[in-house]
């Protein structure tokens, strides 16, 4: 019988729920015409209840993107399979313990890339400027050039001039940005590769190349490495 019950929260959060009680109501109402005012009220209590509710869970929808979380989960899937398969091949011990420690450290840095760009979705005032410093840009040069005033042009110029600036610094951002997803998706299809080579190994008896695979992902750390500390040189306050 318990799962029978209904809470207000499952009732009153479900549309279907507010479309058959106001036509249950206004049904009511139909016969009992002094009922209206019941059936007026609750359709619009809680039809504004159910549109703050709506607009509510959109604001706090999860500032990360949620490709990139997914990609980090195959990621840590990739590297437990990869943990699991190099404990079954034949190289010495020192390879296979210096192989999982380079992809520890490569998921290390791809996990403080995450992080960043994280970061740069939730920071509010970086996110109003990408939308708003265009359209200002534009209106300034609009009147700097409708404007014949000297001293006008010359204040008019100078805020341009800032806005230009201020729009190449988000542009730099929003190219790392893009940079950092692409480093994230590169690391994921490698993971798969190596993933992949091993399997093929274990299967065939032959031995995979390991010196070329430590190589590929000493490379890869290193580039995310320098990713990482050019988004640290981003002074956006939210990095301190």
């Amino acid at each position: 019988m318990k799962n029978l019950l209904f809470t207000w929260p499952e009732i009153g959060q479900n549309p279907l729920w507010y479309v058959a009680t106001v036509a249950a109501l206004a049904g009511i109402a139909a016969y009992f015409r002094f009922l209206w005012w019941l059936a007026a009220l609750v359709a619009l209590l809680w039809g504004g209840w159910l549109l703050w509710q709506m607009f509510a869970v959109e604001e706090t929808l999860p500032a990360t993107p949620l490709p990139t979380q997914r990609q980090l989960d195959q990621a840590r899937r990739y590297q437990q399979q990869i943990s699991r398969l190099l404990a079954g091949t034949r190289r010495s011990q020192a390879q296979r313990q210096r192989l999982v420690a380079q992809i520890a450290l490569w998921l290390e840095a791809i996990e403080e890339l995450a992080g960043y760009l994280a970061a740069l979705q939730a920071n509010a005032v970086i996110q109003s400027d990408l939308a708003t410093v265009p359209e200002a840009m534009r209106a300034l040069e609009a009147q700097l050039e409708a404007t014949g005033d000297a001293a006008l042009r010359l204040e008019l110029a100078r805020a341009v001039r800032h806005r230009r600036d201020h729009w190449a610094a988000l542009a730099g951002v929003q190219r790392l940005t893009q940079q950092a997803h692409l480093h994230i998706d590169n690391t994921v299809a490698m993971l798969g590769t190596i993933t992949s080579q091993l399997l093929a190994e274990q299967a065939t008896h032959q031995v995979a190349d390991y010196s070329r695979l430590s190589g590929e992902v000493d490379e890869a750390t290193r580039r995310l490495q320098d990713q990482l500390e050019a988004l640290r040189e981003v002074k956006l306050g939210v990095f301190a």
